[in-house]
């Protein structure tokens, strides 16, 4: 069987270990097999500019909702409402 998506794996191991259907990890461990690895293709400078850049806008994401930012009286839940 081929798993491609690896969260929904992950939570069936573990509900798998929970109801004793496997006996430890080293036994999930014997069933993984690697289908394909991923290497990056980006340059090293360029990663750099792209995760410094991301950590800038979740920098700018912090406290959107409050009022003395710029929004007035609008809260996320207002907006949504």
């Amino acid at each position: 069987m081929r798993v491609t998506e690896n969260t929904a794996l992950g939570a069936a191991c573990l509900v798998g270990l929970a109801l004793s259907l496997r006996q430890d990890q080293g036994e999930l461990n014997a069933l993984w097999q690697t289908g394909r690895t991923f290497e990056p293709v980006v340059e090293a400078e360029e990663r750099v500019e792209r995760r410094r850049t991301w950590k800038r806008a979740i920098e700018r994401s912090y406290d959107w909702d409050r009022p003395d930012q710029g929004w007035g009286e609008w809260s996320a839940l207002s907006i949504l409402l």
